[in-house]
């Protein structure tokens, strides 16, 4: 990601989130939701890996969709699971996701 220009928003290696004890641990005593990748370059396109949802990966592999993002190719979680988990977010920023997940759906 660092030969993307990204850097990550918090001062965590990703590998810790592939041990589920560490993962359990942040997301417990950080309340951490999500690791995210930023750019100065690119400040409308972060990238975030959901934490939680992790640690039932397999619930979310079968429905993937792969796109190709700078010659890359990158899974990302189908719609109707993005769409459950910004409804059990619920958050102000997640309602207004949500209205444009279901609006690009109808597409």
């Amino acid at each position: 990601m660092q030969n993307r220009g990204y850097i990550e928003r918090v001062p965590v290696n990703i590998k810790e989130l592939g041990d589920s004890k560490k993962l359990e641990q942040f997301i417990q005593e950080k309340g951490m939701k999500a690791y995210t990748f930023i750019s100065k370059d690119k400040p409308q396109l972060d990238i975030d890996v959901v934490v939680e949802a992790s640690l039932d990966f397999a619930k979310y592999v079968a429905n993937k969709t792969i796109v190709e993002v700078w010659n890359l190719q990158l899974p990302v979680i189908g719609i109707d699971d993005l769409i459950g988990m910004k409804k059990e977010a619920n958050r102000d920023k997640d309602r207004l996701d949500l209205e444009a997940l279901l609006k690009l759906k109808e597409l």
